[in-house]
């Protein structure tokens, strides 16, 4: 990642965070980590905030926390 303008591809938040792409998928389509937008052939693609996002929900997930909790705690989350 060099700048905050960079977006990334499943493949490569799996790379940077070591979460399996189903799971980012998943999150993704449950709407705790959404695209910042679809590439011109549709690919989902994530900025930086996805990305903090993504570190985030991994952690209260680590903590035992319910997808319905992360989701609470996020729509708390200033932004």
């Amino acid at each position: 990642m060099s700048n905050a303008t960079d977006l990334y591809t499943i493949g490569q938040l799996a790379q940077r965070t070591g979460l399996h792409p189903r799971t980012i998928r998943f999150w993704s389509d449950s709407g705790i980590v959404p695209p910042a937008r679809r590439s011109d052939g549709g690919y989902r693609l994530y900025d930086a905030e996805a990305v903090a996002r993504l570190d985030l929900v991994r952690t209260l997930r680590e903590l035992g926390l319910g997808l319905d909790a992360v989701q609470q705690i996020l729509e708390k989350r200033p932004r």
